[in-house]
């Protein structure tokens, strides 16, 4: 009878164990398409045998076994090709965010078009040539002026357009900070409930890759570490500084820059530290790096956008100081000196630059377009008709060599920058298209591992299920064996 029951509790040990296969099973099969997901399972055990007592321990089998059980729902995942995920996420967040950044500044400077600032300032150049063709029509003159203002305005505009995207990005790291501590109170609940799952001695699976889609997440937004220990937190570190710590959370916060001089450029920060936070890597780097106010592997912290401002800023200011000293050495349409055609400095005294570049008061003035010096004198004799100095003045926007040390021309300068911005831009888009495809792999390997085959899953269930029909065949069995036996002994 002993034998009988043991047989009836095997069976139903088997019948427990492929049930819970089943159940595994059927949870790979739902989760088959979801983000971060898994693949699970079932571990089976043989119990341990029961051995049957004799005197002495006679010869023959002494044990017999038990059934079976289900020693763990494992998690097949690869640390790994996570960790070689996470370190590749973080370069390619980078390289998006940069190239979206380059490609708005490429936008904002439009070129070529009819309203970017190279075509406006061979309007100025060509109205300039005109005006040495007919030094005293004043259509002429007015053209000269308005293609003047034109250029200005070109300038006023790229310069707000960059300072309204350093704004923007400003706003952006404000956003992405609070993303990130969202994401790490959120690994922080995580890590709560997974040590308490570990303390029954289950595994947390679903937990776990909850958890690790969010590192992952948190990878794509900036450079961190992780370490798990030996009770299943999860420790994650941003520059050296823990950021979650079991179920503690170090949050970042955002201070304004104390530096007058740099706008926009807020400083982030731990506040249990009030320590600053070192960005390494991921979106909020190239963030950083576009928007000014982190300091680069060269000791750079002007930014993208504080690099290109400070170049209009510089053709801005020689234009102005080269063109009024060639406007002076001429004379007016009545013969006068020259005086300024831009404005030497800008309000308050302050030195000219793509913000505050303007006309002189005497071109603004009524009779504004009188007081542009075209002529030269003509053996000692004053000839505001001649059209010299109007060559000289084109000169000065495309001829004359005054940028980068006398190597190249207005024009040639402007160019130059516009060249720099396409090749940064085309190594961001390269770097972007590398890291994707190398991304892809990585994930396409961890998929052939950590992922739901449908078709496997299906093959599990079949295999499963005729196990689980045997099982219930031992017990039918085992009751009809019974049933025999009482029929005899009535």
């Amino acid at each position: 009878m002993a034998n009988y029951f043991n047989t009836i509790n095997t069976a139903l040990r088997a019948l427990q164990a492929q049930q819970k296969s089943l159940d595994v099973t059927g949870h790979n099969i739902a989760n088959a398409n979801t983000e971060g997901y898994s693949r699970q399972r079932a571990i089976h055990s043989a119990t341990d045998p029961y051995t049957v007592p004799g005197f002495g321990m006679p010869a023959g089998a002494g044990q017999v076994g038990t059934g079976v059980e289900i020693a763990e729902i494992a998690r097949i995942r690869d640390k790994f090709i996570d960790g070689q995920i996470n370190e590749e996420k973080q370069s390619l967040g980078y390289w998006e965010k940069m190239y979206e950044g380059l490609h708005r500044i490429e936008l904002i400077f439009n070129e070529p078009s009819d309203s970017s600032l190279s075509f406006a300032m061979t309007k100025f150049w060509e109205s300039l040539q005109e005006l040495s063709n007919n030094p005293e029509d004043p259509a002429v003159r007015e053209s000269v002026k308005q293609t003047a203002q034109t250029m200005i305005d070109t300038f006023h505009n790229l310069n707000d357009q960059l300072a309204d995207y350093k704004r923007s990005l400003n706003a952006d790291v404000n956003t992405i900070t609070d993303e990130i501590n969202s994401i790490a109170r959120r690994i922080a609940d995580l890590n709560e409930q997974i040590v308490d799952v570990k303390g029954t001695g289950k595994n947390p699976n679903d937990l776990l890759d909850r958890r690790d889609l969010l590192f992952e997440e948190l990878n794509h937004l900036v450079k961190v570490q992780g370490y798990e220990d030996s009770q299943g937190n999860l420790h994650v570190s941003l520059g050296g500084t823990r950021l979650v710590s079991g179920k503690k959370v170090n949050e970042l916060a955002i201070k304004d820059n104390p530096d007058p001089t740099r706008e926009f450029e807020d400083i982030i920060y731990f506040t249990n530290t009030n320590s600053d936070a070192l960005i390494e890597g991921g979106e909020l780097k190239a963030i950083l790096a576009l928007r000014g106010g982190y300091r680069d592997e060269n000791g750079d912290d002007t930014g993208e956008i504080g690099r290109y401002m400070a170049r209009l800023d510089e053709l801005a200011s020689v234009v102005v100081e080269e063109f009024n000293i060639v406007h002076h050495e001429g004379y007016d349409l009545e013969g006068n000196d020259g005086g300024d055609f831009f404005a030497a400095t800008g309000p308050d005294g302050v030195p000219v630059d793509a913000h505050n570049i303007s006309l002189s008061t005497d071109i603004l003035a009524l009779d504004g377009i009188n007081k542009i010096t075209a002529g030269l004198s003509t053996d000692g004799i004053r000839n505001p008709g001649n059209g010299d100095n109007a060559t000289q003045l084109a000169n000065i926007i495309n001829g004359e060599k005054i940028f980068n040390s006398g190597t190249a021309t207005m024009l040639d300068f402007y160019k130059s920058m516009i060249s720099t911005m396409g090749i940064e831009g085309q190594r961001a888009d390269r770097m972007v298209n590398n890291q994707t495809t190398l991304v892809d792999q990585l994930e396409n390997q961890r998929t052939s591992i950590s992922g739901v085959s449908l078709d496997e899953e299906i093959a599990n269930l079949i295999k499963f299920q005729q196990a689980y029909n045997a099982a219930t065949r031992i017990i039918t069995t085992s009751q009809y064996i019974l049933d025999s036996l009482m029929g005899i002994i009535r």
